[in-house]
């Protein structure tokens, strides 16, 4: 098992950070969406540090 760690921040505007895990996402703030079969999306709206533990 291999654990990654995205860290993110929005400096100005809003999206999606979209990523592969295995698993279900674990995130400090918000809640990722399963968009496809190992895919998932994370929105992003405030400037806050985003912080994803995935598994790959």
């Amino acid at each position: 098992m291999d654990h990654k760690r995205i860290k993110v921040k929005a400096g100005q505007g809003k999206g999606y950070l979209t990523f592969k895990s295995r698993r279900t996402p674990k995130v400090n703030i918000g809640t990722p969406e399963k968009v496809a079969d190992g895919s998932w999306r994370l929105w992003i709206d405030s400037p806050e540090e985003r912080v994803v533990q995935y598994q790959w």
